[in-house]
């Protein structure tokens, strides 16, 4: 009777576990990618961020060097849609759960729509993936004291919309 018991909790307990292992496989993935010179503080802050906020394995990519070809001397901004294209080849199997979130401080623009001056985001039609730039979200860069705050909240600001819209 007592072995009867412990089997039953042993089988109970793998279940559970393999329960467990399921659920946790199916919550969607988020990689939080730096291009440039991105503080990997920032990027571990993001991620501890939408890890509590959202349910989601949140995860941190390998970082992805600034590549001069995505980069428009005319205009001294980086093209939103080679940024793109840069990280479809870094990460080019990604599932229909998975996302990327780039995250750059250059400042950018989309080639699609030229009359614009900048962008703050731009999201690939094909993958969940999108690249942010933090540039004109910079209260130092745009002429005022730093402040890291207000960068941190215009930043998870501009990624919850682009989960959203993933």
């Amino acid at each position: 009777m007592r072995f009867k018991f412990v089997v039953v909790c042993v089988v109970g307990v793998l279940l559970a576990v393999l329960v467990l292992m399921f659920v946790a496989a199916r919550k969607p993935k988020l990689y939080f990618v730096a291009i440039g010179d991105v503080p990997a503080s920032m990027i571990d802050s993001l991620s501890a961020h939408f890890r509590a906020k959202f349910d989601f394995r949140v995860m941190t990519g390998v970082p992805i060097e600034f590549d001069r070809t995505t980069f428009d001397s005319r205009r001294s901004q980086v093209s939103a849609e080679k940024l793109i294209q840069a990280v479809r080849v870094r990460y080019p199997k990604l599932d229909s759960r998975s996302g990327v979130i780039a995250i750059t401080p250059l400042d950018m623009y989309m080639e699609g729509v030229p009359q614009w001056r900048f962008a703050f985001s731009m999201r690939s039609r094909e993958v969940r993936l999108a690249v942010i730039s933090y540039a004109r979200m910079d209260p130092q860069n745009l002429g005022a004291a730093p402040d890291d705050t207000l960068l941190q909240s215009r930043l998870r600001k501009m990624i919850t919309k682009n989960i959203g819209i993933l």
